[in-house]
């Protein structure tokens, strides 16, 4: 427990593969990690483990963890994804409280397993994220900038062809009184204006 808590000069962080167990607050407030890689035969991670490692961008639950404990990524505010092995059934309260920046869930199980997870409350976050199911990093292809573009290019695109039906559909005007006037009208109506 509180192996390295307030250890902030810490940066990278990689827990070799003989590790079992991560005790609690084991790296709690280490604001400038930036990178966190963890050993693939970790059963059990403590509550608080990186609360307020705000610095970390990503994360992947090692295989064989049942239980995402209390607050153990709370206030990880640059995180942007989690990867969440198909062995986890219960994911804590406030495990990824304050994860502001969390907006995709790589989950290597179905949707009827995530489904069946027990998620405790002050995980809003984690829910409100895109989920990929079935998630495998051998095949997984995030968008990339190509789609980016052609959303992009849709988003201005769309607004200026409904400017130019617009502008195309709109009817004849005089420019004298600002009648509108039939397309084949040589004369105003009103003022008598030719055109």
């Amino acid at each position: 427990d509180s192996a390295f808590e307030d250890c902030t000069s810490l940066k990278e962080v990689v827990i070799p593969d003989s590790v079992v167990t991560i005790g609690d607050r084991a790296f709690g407030d280490c604001v400038n990690i930036e990178k966190l890689t963890l050993g693939k035969n970790i059963k059990e991670m403590g509550e608080y483990c990186f609360v307020n490692c705000e610095k970390i961008t990503s994360a992947e639950i090692p295989e064989g963890i049942t239980v995402v404990e209390v607050s153990l990524f709370h206030n990880c505010s640059d995180l942007e994804y989690i990867v969440i092995p198909d062995s986890v059934e219960v994911i804590r309260g406030s495990a990824f409280f304050g994860c502001y920046s969390l907006d995709r869930v790589l989950y290597k199980g179905s949707e009827t397993d995530w489904k069946n997870t027990d998620i405790g409350i002050g995980n809003g976050r984690l829910k409100d994220s895109v989920l990929i199911y079935n998630y495998d990093p051998a095949t997984y292809k995030p968008a990339g900038p190509g789609i980016a573009i052609i959303l992009c290019s849709v988003a201005v695109l769309v607004p200026v062809a409904v400017v130019i039906i617009l502008l195309l559909r709109r009817r004849k005007v005089c420019p004298d009184c600002g009648r509108e006037l039939d397309e084949n009208s040589k004369f105003c109506g009103s003022c008598g204006r030719k055109l």
